[in-house]
């Protein structure tokens, strides 16, 4: 996202970080796994360049990331997946981002509801709650679903919760 602003974007980026955050970004490949910490500032500071002054920005980095994500090949298969197959995914998904916290799909059969949890993670930073937030809403829109609506639960550090509610 910083890239396709421009190199005055990515320049204000780096300038905001010290020299050993700029080498652990900088240097990291896809496969790197970085401290829960320095991702969440990665994310706080990315929000003030790309979306100045918008308390959602964080939320924003999370939603383009999986518009992102889920191109190519994988937006054929996700839109003709549903949505419980797709939250049932959320476990394999996280753990390709995370290698922290035990995440479970919680789907009742009446449908039209689903709850993904965190749990074994207390230390979570909001920026990367928040910014999952935004992941699961934009991935859910790729099913063609309406009305979606995912909603995070922070009042359990140990199992943090985003409800999602949707329409067919």
């Amino acid at each position: 996202l910083l890239r396709a602003k421009g190199p005055e974007a990515e320049k204000a980026f780096f300038a905001k970080l010290n020299p050993d955050q700029t080498k652990a970004v900088s240097t990291a490949m896809p496969v790197t796994r970085l401290d829960l910490d320095q991702v969440a500032l990665c994310y706080d500071l990315a929000a003030t360049i790309l979306f100045p002054l918008d308390t959602e920005g964080v939320w924003k980095i999370g939603y383009a990331m999986a518009k992102d994500n889920f191109n190519g090949l994988y937006k054929f298969l996700i839109s003709i997946a549903t949505v419980p197959f797709l939250v049932k995914q959320v476990p394999t998904i996280w753990n390709i981002y995370y290698d922290k916290g035990t995440p479970r799909a919680e789907l009742p059969p009446e449908g039209g509801i689903g709850t993904i949890v965190v749990e074994n993670l207390p230390e979570l930073p909001m920026s990367i709650r928040v910014l999952t937030t935004g992941f699961i809403q934009s991935a859910l829109e790729f099913t063609k679903v309406k009305n979606i609506n995912v909603k995070l639960t922070s009042t359990n550090p140990q199992a943090w919760k985003w409800v999602a509610t949707w329409e067919h």
